[in-house]
């Protein structure tokens, strides 16, 4: 907004100094290690709620822990929850997965649980959520287009598409 455009690249392993300055600028303004934690949380999660907060941090602090998310400003409050830019996403959870692979190991896990176990979720939303939360898996990497992914719905057949696709199959 009015100042020059920032050259993003598209690996952050090949610029480590952006990354430290990222890091520190973010964990720095993380008051205690529940904090950071929940930082962590935020970077995994396609989505946070506050019940997923709860569910990780059995603790009075959980409401003021998602509360002080909401107020970072590298998050986005949706309908559904919080969300974090894609950078501060990025930056965070491959932080954790190189320092602390045992912390990431853990803290995936008990959201995929907290995700599959969660009774009110649609099923649409639980299979993205869970997809998400694997999108670093060389299993899933070829098969999403992560900078589109949750924007297309697939849909059962409609009387034209099957017409449609007869003919693609002709044709070829």
């Amino acid at each position: 907004r009015g100042g020059a455009a920032i050259d993003v690249p598209d690996d952050l392993t090949t610029s480590p100094d952006l990354v430290a300055g990222l890091l520190q600028r973010i964990a720095d303004e993380a008051p205690s290690e529940e904090h950071r934690r929940v930082l962590d949380a935020l970077a995994m999660s396609r989505v946070t709620t506050r019940g997923l907060v709860r569910h990780l941090f059995d603790s009075q602090r959980a409401d003021e822990l998602f509360d002080w998310l909401r107020t970072r400003s590298f998050v986005e409050q949706l309908a559904d929850g919080l969300c974090p830019h894609d950078l501060a996403r990025d930056v965070l959870e491959g932080e954790l997965r190189r320092t602390d692979p045992d912390a990431y190991a853990q803290l995936h896990r008990s959201i995929r649980q907290y995700l599959l176990d969660r009774p009110t979720l649609d099923t649409t939303t639980k299979v993205q959520d869970v997809i998400h939360l694997h999108r670093g898996s060389s299993m899933m990497t070829g098969y999403w287009d992560w900078a589109t992914f949750g924007t297309v719905e697939a849909t059962a057949l409609r009387p034209g598409d099957h017409d449609h696709s007869s003919r693609s199959r002709r044709s070829t």
